[in-house]
Order: C-alpha cells, then sequence, then structure tokens
C-alpha cells in the first residue's frame, strides 16, 4: 500500500485512488483474506443501510394547515382548558384507540403545540424546530444530529441509535 501510494506521488499522479480494502489492510496488517472479505461484506451491509435510512427532510408545515389544526384543537376544547385528554381524541375519532393505549403511562392530556405536531400532516414537520416529522410516502423521520441528516425512525429503533434517552424522546 505504501509502495502504490509512493509510486503514485512520485509520477505526480493525483488522481491515485484507494479502495476499503485498501484501508483496511493498513488498519488490520495482520488479517487474512477471509477476514478482509468478511469486513468488506460488513461494510456494504452498513452502506446499504446508512444510504436506505438517510432521508430528505420533510417540509415545513404551511402555516394555514397549522391554523387549521390550531382550530380544530380549539373546538375539540370546549372547556377552553387549553388541553385535550387522549380520550377525547378518540371519542372524536381523531385517535385510535390502540395509540391511546401506547401512551396511556406517559401522556393524559395534550396542549395545543402538542396537539398539532400529533396531527401534522403526512409529509411534513410541524415547524422548523421540529426533530420528528414523515415522508410523502408517511414513514416516521427524525432529524440525527450525529450525522446531521434526517433517518427513518425505524433506524433509530433497530440499531438503538438514540442521541438522548429513548423516553425522553416525543413519540407522539
Amino acid at each position: 500500500l505504501c509502495d502504490k501510494i509512493s509510486l503514485a506521488h512520485a509520477a505526480g499522479d493525483r488522481t491515485c485512488r484507494l479502495a476499503i480494502e485498501d484501508l483496511m489492510r493498513l488498519i488490520w496488517p495482520y488479517a487474512g483474506v477471509q477476514e478482509l472479505q468478511t469486513m468488506k461484506v460488513w461494510h456494504d451491509d452498513f452502506s446499504r443501510r446508512n444510504s436506505r435510512w438517510r432521508v430528505a427532510s420533510p417540509e415545513v408545515c404551511p402555516p394555514s394547515k397549522m391554523e387549521e389544526l390550531a382550530a380544530v384543537f380549539r373546538f375539540i376544547d370546549n372547556h377552553g382548558r387549553g388541553k385535550i385528554s387522549l380520550e377525547e381524541l378518540v371519542n372524536q375519532g381523531l385517535l385510535h384507540p390502540d395509540m391511546q393505549k401506547k401512551h396511556q403511562g406517559d401522556l393524559k392530556e395534550l396542549d395545543e403545540k402538542a396537539f398539532c405536531a400529533l396531527l401534522c400532516p403526512t409529509g411534513y414537520r410541524p415547524d422548523s424546530l421540529a426533530e420528528i416529522g414523515t415522508t410523502k410516502e408517511g414513514e416516521r423521520v427524525r432529524l440525527d444530529h450525529r450525522l446531521g441528516c434526517w433517518c427513518l425512525e425505524e433506524a433509530f429503533t433497530q440499531t438503538g441509535l438514540f442521541l438522548v434517552a429513548p423516553e425522553t424522546c416525543p413519540t407522539l
């Protein structure tokens, strides 16, 4: 590997290409052919997974749509408390009973902002600061601060790549 780089540098070849296998040999000089092949398979698998998980950032929901959701919230909040229980949402047909059961322990009521985030239309995120949204196909996505991109939520749950404790992540 050093000879390959030295010859390319001496010849003034600035297009010298290194393959991932070259780097693996540099890092693990005593690895055999079988071990290098195994590592290459792992590398290819990780690359495929990462490209599958990364998605374009969802658009910010238009203010008119968020205002419509806020109006629905105010309509349902007929007591004027500024909060709606999950039970009220189920009774109004806006939340499936299974979702109520899922959040029964950690979430009892929603304020207007949480309500709008929960019912934000598919393909959007509630606002420019939101770290959760959906793709146009309806898949939930999260902003991965470590990678600086949006990823399918499935990537977080399958790999445990939560950047904060899972119990503190909003799961609406």
